[in-house]
């Protein structure tokens, strides 16, 4: 029995992409099928284990199919029929990208294969061995022109390292407004809305119906749940390295005001509203304003015990001047900590009318189905 590899690919190298038209992760559900497949590579391009790029140049992939059903490894025959699918002008530049372990990426089709997985929502950031290959995952991708839409050499607008999620990915029932902008390798569920400027940057997860509002952004590994309403100018900082750093987690409807800062590492609950212009990090300090809180009238640190750590409907302000609130003297400048009140509760109904017809009825197709043959 061969130890578990990491992620294994199946893609087609078009310049400086890769289509993974197959890509999945080694876990004990699919292990037989895995196995399968490797015994074949080493059978067939003597594959020695390690992470591997093995070039399919000249390989007919039909062939390789009908070798995989005599010898009767229905997964691998399952994997290469997605290959099949594509035209057979594309089949000559496929790829099979095993990385053995989760070392980060040292080429373009790690780089790619890495990212996709990320896409797909198999992997997720909260996990640090999946985040460990993400965090030099720049360095497998070349540095290109691009469009502002993502798509590598067309009219030479942008020159970035990541083209765009949706190059990759249908958008489902996602809006992107003109110049929002997700980078592939984030992760969207259903029902979002993407305003103007509205920047998403890879490892990122988000679930449905959230509303991000223009030019807020989004930053590497955010997590996020649904119904959440993200202002203007919202900033969620992202994280890498090291890999043990906590990345931003952001529960069910939740408000974030215009220009409001979340600080990496903190978890926000459910039901939570953040005034605009709040500028919070790991350890600032807030003025508990919550009625019969043991801390009440005292200062608790964001992110730890006795502070606002994944807690649920609670309301952060900025004070603006000095005042008393009951026997409490706030001061300007100061964040006050208190419960969500029902008026702000009330924000979080989403309106319903932001999401209808959110599909498109005539759309043009996406790369990758346009690269598919209908045999």
């Amino acid at each position: 029995m061969t130890s578990r590899v990491f992620a294994i690919g199946l893609g087609i190298k078009e310049g400086p992409t890769v289509w993974y038209v197959k890509a999945f992760a080694h876990t004990d559900s699919n292990d037989g099928p895995v196995q399968d497949f490797l015994r074949i590579l080493r059978e067939r391009f003597e594959y020695d284990d390690g992470n591997t790029v093995i070039d399919m140049k000249g390989v007919d992939l039909d062939e390789l199919h009908q070798v995989f059903i005599e010898t009767k490894h229905s997964g691998a025959a399952a994997f290469c029929e997605e290959g099949m699918k594509l035209k057979k002008k594309k089949r000559k530049n496929a790829v099979i990208c095993v990385m053995e372990t989760n070392e980060p990426p040292t080429c373009l089709e790690e780089s790619y294969l890495i990212m996709e997985l990320f896409s797909a929502g198999v992997f997720n950031a909260l996990n640090p061995e999946h985040r460990n290959p993400l965090t030099k995952v720049f360095a497998g991708l070349p540095t290109v022109w691009m469009s502002i839409g993502g798509i590598p050499e067309d009219y030479r607008e942008a020159h970035d390292k990541f083209p765009s999620w949706l190059m990759f990915n249908d958008p489902g029932t996602n809006r992107f407004a003109p110049t929002s902008f997700a980078r592939y390798g984030a992760c969207f569920g259903s029902g979002n809305t993407l305003m103007m400027g509205a920047a998403v940057n890879f490892g990122v997860s988000i679930g449905d119906d959230n509303l991000l509002d223009g030019h807020c952004s989004i930053a590497s590994c955010v997590q996020m749940g649904d119904r959440n309403k993200i202002g203007s100018f919202v900033s969620m900082e992202g994280v890498l390295s090291p890999v043990n750093a906590r990345p931003v987690v952001i529960g069910d409807d939740n408000f974030f005001g215009t220009r409001a800062r979340v600080g990496t590492g903190l978890v926000i609950g459910d039901r939570n509203f953040w005034g605009s212009g709040v500028d919070i990090s790991l350890g600032t300090p807030l003025k508990d304003l919550r009625k019969g809180s043991p801390t009440y009238g005292k200062y608790v640190k964001a992110g730890y015990d006795g502070g606002i750590q994944g807690e649920n409907e609670t309301m952060v302000t900025v004070n603006r001047s000095k005042r008393r609130i009951g026997n409490i003297h706030v001061y300007p400048g100061e964040y006050l900590l208190n419960f969500n009140s029902e008026e702000n509760q009330a924000r979080f109904e989403r309106n319903d009318d932001l999401n209808v017809n959110n599909w498109q009825t005539l759309r043009p197709l996406t790369k990758r189905e346009d690269d598919r043959d209908s045999q």
